[in-house]
């Protein structure tokens, strides 16, 4: 099932991009490159579902996501976020692949139910960036564990899935 978002943004122009998502298998994901994460993670649990981000009129990835649906918690876990390493950093090419990729989680938050909440483990020297920049709350310090809770989370899905601008 192929879904269309919006919203990165082409950094050499300025200009807005529609991309696409939808579900890939852990076979996919094994075939990239140049990638900087940890392959085993989301292949250790088959709850765990992973959805790449790619611009609507390519097949190249521009970002994974792997998440699982936490009924207990009334809460989608993410597991892994990873954007493709042409897109890190100030010179990336395109900007708003992590907020997209959370946007994916938040989306299937909603859709069982748990009014766009989701939480994650952060890397320790990613926390300030995460509260900064998508309002993430540290919610276990001990764990490093942040949530995106429902009023950050409707504005990151607006952006990214609705296409709308803040």
């Amino acid at each position: 099932m192929k879904e269309i978002g919006s919203n990165l943004k082409e950094r050499s122009t300025g200009e807005r991009v529609r991309t696409k998502f939808f579900p890939v298998t852990r076979e996919d994901v094994r075939k990239l490159d140049g990638w900087i994460f940890n392959r085993t993670l989301p292949f250790d649990n088959e709850k765990h579902k992973i959805f790449a981000l790619f611009l609507e009129d390519s097949n190249e990835y521009q970002g994974l996501v792997a998440y699982e649906e936490r009924p207990k918690d009334s809460s989608v876990k993410v597991i892994l976020i990873e954007s493709n390493p042409h897109n890190i950093g100030r010179n990336g090419i395109y900007e708003g692949t992590g907020g997209h990729l959370f946007a994916i989680a938040i989306k299937k938050s909603y859709e069982l139910g748990f009014d766009g909440h989701i939480y994650f483990v952060s890397k320790t020297n990613k926390m300030d960036y995460y509260q900064a920049a998508f309002g993430a709350k540290l919610i276990n310090s001990k764990r490093s564990t942040m949530a995106i809770e429902k009023e950050q989370s409707r504005k990151l899905y607006d952006t990214y899935i609705l296409g709308k601008e803040y």
